[in-house]
């Protein structure tokens, strides 16, 4: 066993400091200069987000989740439609929120962060009440609450985890009626790519929730819905690694923004985002 002398650091902490290091060097040399430094600036913006702008947000309306959380980019998991958890669960769940948000890590992914999510809506100008807001890949339900907060006509989440549609209903249960503009919040667990979209003018976000064969399957049932019936759509991708053909011309195409708000997004986002908007209406 080592022992931490004055001046020296010991040999786990000096070991952390070698990896990072390391890994610092790979990214160098894989990304280039400007993207590696680039991805180190973005993940202080995501530190700076989660810890101290969310933090108030994140340490009430928050259920920590243990356990193996099964995902759709796992192609050999199959979906057991016994897995739905009950709308009616027990409150020891809420009794699992966690209220030291500075020791609190999120397990399985970051949720969107706030200001993100904000910028995003104020691209959209729409008056909300004549929409749906659907967020694919819902999680714990974090951008629903931060929905609530604006007067859509429904905001549904679609979550295909049994565990985190579960924290879900009970952070939506538990949210203050008071900060919530549209109270009819709800989180439904099945597989996205069997989701049957509203008929409804639609607002969609999605922040990165599958790999492009899944997403794609997604879309075309967004398109063939939009075939069915035309309205307007509204799609918000944050944090976008699909493939460029996945999104045909034909039904959406993609808002530009001014560059002073394009030059505000890349000193501020942690994330970058895009917003489409469909043609058939």
């Amino acid at each position: 066993m080592s022992v931490q002398t004055e001046g020296r650091l010991c040999d786990g902490e000096g070991n952390k400091f070698s990896d990072k290091l390391s890994r610092l060097w790979q990214t160098l040399k894989q990304e280039g200069f400007s993207s590696a430094v680039r991805r180190i600036y973005r993940g202080i913006l995501i530190r700076l987000h989660y810890h101290f702008i969310d933090k108030h947000f994140d340490a009430f309306y928050r259920i920590p989740v243990d356990g193996d959380v099964p995902s759709l980019n796992c192609t050999s998991n199959e979906f057991n439609e016994s897995q739905i958890v009950s709308e009616k669960l027990p409150s020891e769940i809420a009794r699992q929120i966690e209220k030291d948000v500075a020791q609190y890590q999120f397990k399985y992914g970051m949720a969107t962060p706030r200001t993100v999510f904000s910028w995003v809506l104020d691209e959209i100008k729409e008056d909300f009440e004549n929409f749906t807001f659907v967020d694919i890949g819902s999680g714990r339900g974090s951008v629903l609450l931060a929905a609530s907060h604006y007067p859509f006509a429904k905001i549904i989440g679609v979550e295909y985890a049994p565990i985190l549609h579960a924290a879900a209903v009970e952070n939506i249960a538990a949210y203050p009626r008071r900060l919530m503009r549209c109270e009819e919040v709800s989180s439904l667990c099945l597989d996205a790519r069997s989701y049957d979209f509203p008929k409804d003018n639609l607002i969609i976000f999605m922040y990165n929730p599958f790999e492009d064969d899944v997403l794609q399957v997604v879309l075309e049932n967004l398109m063939a819905s939009l075939e069915e019936e035309p309205r307007l759509v509204y799609l918000a991708y944050v944090n976008p690694r699909f493939k460029a053909g996945l999104i045909d011309a034909k039904y959406f195409t993609k808002l530009s923004m001014g560059w002073k708000k394009r030059l505000k997004l890349w000193l501020l986002s942690p994330l970058p985002f895009r917003i489409y908007q469909s043609c058939l209406r």
